[in-house]
């Protein structure tokens, strides 16, 4: 889903990621079974996963390890629990630089 291009991706990003990465979704009643039924199981998918920069749209900034092998809420806890925002892309925190 992340690194392939084709029609079911573009409509699982337009229907359910919205601009947002895949940390930083929940169950949500307007979705469908089996999309909640996936998400139920995020922290699966989540665990000892690596992520590749890329241009940091499908990146959040502190719940994905993507710059090393450990998020950086877990590298930093005191500098994320005083963060106002707790979920932001890796792009959006570089156009703000």
């Amino acid at each position: 889903m992340e690194k392939e291009e084709g029609l079911w991706q573009t409509i699982v990003r337009q229907k359910y990621l919205k601009g947002k990465c895949v940390s930083q979704l929940g169950v949500r009643s307007c979705n469908s079974p089996v999309w909640n039924g996936l998400l139920n199981v995020k922290e699966v998918y989540m665990k000892n996963r690596l992520m590749v920069l890329g241009n940091g749209e499908m990146i959040d900034f502190w719940n994905d390890a993507w710059c090393g092998i450990t998020p950086l809420k877990e590298v930093f806890p005191e500098l994320f629990d005083l963060c106002n925002e707790q979920k932001i892309l890796v792009a959006e925190v570089a156009k703000k630089s």
